[in-house]
């Protein structure tokens, strides 16, 4: 409640400080990235999160890794992606309003980079040299798709209703449906049905937003969660 509190006291200071929009612009960085990716791709090597060269005097690159896009050799993905990004930012700076957007967003650039320092100073301690040559492993990635949960967990304290969908109570597949479909994504209205919708992917290649189907009580079979 206290740091709650806190937030609310900033906002009311720094909100016309706060970049509106803000995924947008994020989006623009990817698509230089993609177009350095396409016309030069070993300049990027020059753009990653590499904290041996940061503190070498190569600081630019505490900036130019924001725009290092995730990887993807299908152009449609890449625009579905981003169009999914935007999406999200949208909804959720609706939902959170600008300023608290802009602070999950540069909290998340900011740790991100605090992180690579840790991991470096780490791995030299146990004798590594320094980590050198992972800067790819750091994008803004999954800063963005965190947000899809980020708008997810507003809703938090819902009461459990069966059969609803909508903020006043949810079930579980009412909650997932309600959640897409506020990002354009249509979802069937049971969970028996969700598991048919989009594509399956392995266990180790899940990734934030992607849903997690269980079975069913014991003696009833198929997806019961």
């Amino acid at each position: 409640m206290g740091s709650q509190n806190f937030l609310d006291k900033m906002e009311k200071k720094l909100s016309r400080y706060a970049i509106s929009n803000i995924t947008l612009y994020l989006i623009v960085c990817y698509a230089f990235g993609y177009i350095i990716e396409l016309v030069n791709p070993l300049f990027l090597n020059y753009l990653t999160l590499e904290p041996a060269y940061i503190l070498k005097g190569q600081i630019w690159r505490l900036i130019t890794w924001v725009i290092i896009p995730p990887s993807s050799s299908n152009l449609f993905f890449v625009l579905i992606m981003l169009y999914f990004y935007y999406s999200v930012g949208r909804s959720l700076e609706h939902v959170w309003g600008t300023y608290k957007l802009n602070v999950y967003l540069f909290s998340g650039i900011i740790f991100t980079v605090i992180g690579s320092f840790l991991l470096w100073a780490i791995t030299s301690l146990m004798g590594y040299g320094g980590m050198v040559g992972f800067g790819y492993f750091f994008s803004t990635y999954y800063i963005n798709m965190s947000l899809f949960l980020a708008y997810a967990f507003t809703f938090k304290g819902t009461p459990y209703v069966y059969g609803a969908m909508s903020p006043s109570g949810f079930d579980c597949s009412g909650f997932t449906s309600y959640v897409f479909k506020k990002f354009g994504i249509r979802l069937n209205r049971s969970s028996r049905g969700q598991v048919n919708d989009g594509r399956r992917v392995a266990r180790e290649d899940i990734k934030p937003g992607d849903l997690v189907f269980f079975n069913g009580r014991a003696g009833r079979g198929g997806v019961g969660h």
